[in-house]
């Protein structure tokens, strides 16, 4: 091994275990990263992975996401999806998680929990039903939404551009991997806590009774929004045929929205940034560019790995470190190994995150909004369901994965 590859492997390793000791925070993991391939390769080295179509794509959602949260409407969506329900925690739960679901594909895991959660939290308080259930599902169903579509996270970009994958291969890949996960999470989590999730009579006339359209912000807000984005959606989908680039298709429905919100929408914007997540994914593309310029990747061309073995070994690295990091990770040897696993990387990398309370960066926001006092035995309880619920998706992946041909 040569003395750039050992470099290279030695910032990567060092940086990780920051991360994963929680020594330092996201985005100073990010800083780090960014400094070190700095120093080492030069300044225009790093400029040229820091800036990718990922993180582009990931600042446009967030914006987009902010909008979203303002106008209302996905409150509105839960408290509608509630009366569908008629106020029954089981059904609640699946609604709340389908729309979780939707949301995470449209705007990224994140945004989705923090959109939908505390309104659900709110019902099941309403209820008196447990919220871990909500905590506990939503982070699950959040994940998998975020994974399914091309564009709903900066890992899933940085994937399709290595394996020059748009966005209708990608749903084809990933739909038969994340729908059998999706409605095992539901199933599994309405048999594990049936005996919490029940209401009383009272209970559910008066959730029934929430007027949803009090949730809705300001008209003019609403329309702007709904309409943009629904011309984003509209335009990644026909992205591959015009030949547009995703991020591209993104940022443009962020400027716009922007444009119609008037000129303190910049200010909140900005706002809605998180600079962590940004930081630490312009670090995670640095190192992964310096180790793959250093052609150590290079060094497994040809190397046959059962896919079953990248499936599992990428959850164990995903509920130890982060989805994003592992998978960022791995595919300069998956380019290097030749074939298609990358779908089984992607998924293998959200189940182990999913699975652990610190594993993903969504589960951190659906902790946060349980009751300070309550955080501790939540963390507890979130990690025994999820190691549970991780190794029963983990088996269905493993099935499919065995029929479907890779």
């Amino acid at each position: 091994m040569e003395f750039q590859q050992i470099l290279a492997l030695a910032i990567l390793v060092v940086v990780t275990l920051l991360f994963a000791a929680r020594m330092v925070p996201k985005g100073v993991a990010g800083l780090l990263a960014v400094l070190a391939v700095a120093l080492w390769a030069g300044l225009p080295a790093v400029l040229g992975t820091q800036v990718p179509e990922a993180l582009v794509a990931t600042a446009g959602l967030m914006v987009l996401a902010g909008s979203l949260k303002r106008s209302g409407l996905a409150a509105w969506l839960t408290l509608l999806a509630m009366k569908g329900a008629r106020g029954r925690p089981t059904r609640i739960l699946w609604a709340t998680g389908l729309l979780t679901f939707v949301l995470g594909a449209l705007v990224g895991p994140l945004a989705a929990v923090a959109l939908v959660l505390p309104v659900a939290l709110l019902l099941a308080v309403e209820l008196d039903v447990p919220t871990l259930p909500f905590v506990l599902v939503l982070s699950w169903t959040s994940a998998l939404g975020g994974i399914t579509v091309l564009t709903a996270h900066p890992a899933n970009l940085w994937t399709g551009v290595v394996f020059g994958v748009d966005g209708g291969e990608w749903l084809v890949r990933m739909l038969p991997l994340t729908v059998p996960a999706l409605f095992l999470t539901l199933i599994l989590g309405s048999i594990a806590f049936r005996k919490g999730l029940r209401a009383t009579n009272e209970r559910r006339a008066r959730v029934l009774e929430f007027d949803e359209l009090r949730s809705l912000g300001n008209p003019g807000q609403v329309a702007k929004t709904v309409t943009v984005l629904g011309l984003v959606v509209v335009a990644l989908g026909l992205a591959p045929v015009l030949s547009l680039s995703p991020a591209l298709v993104i940022l443009t429905g962020a400027v716009v929205l922007l444009l119609l919100e008037g000129p303190s929408a910049v200010d909140r914007a900005l706002g809605d940034l998180d600079g962590g997540v940004l930081l630490f994914y312009a670090g995670l593309f640095a190192v992964v560019g310096a180790l793959t310029a250093s052609g150590l990747p290079q060094a497994v061309h040809g190397l046959e790995v059962h896919p079953v073995a990248i499936l599992w070994v990428s959850a164990v690295g995903g509920a130890l470190v982060d989805p994003g990091a592992i998978i960022g990770y791995l595919l300069p040897f998956l380019k290097g190994m030749g074939g298609q696993l990358w779908p089984l990387a992607v998924v293998g990398a959200t189940v182990g995150g999913a699975a652990t309370a610190w594993g993903a960066a969504s589960n951190a926001v659906a902790l946060g909004l349980v009751p300070q006092e309550s955080q501790g035995q939540a963390w507890k309880a979130f990690t025994l369901w999820g190691l549970v619920f991780g190794a029963a998706n983990l088996a269905v992946i493993t099935a499919v994965a065995l029929v479907l041909p890779q």
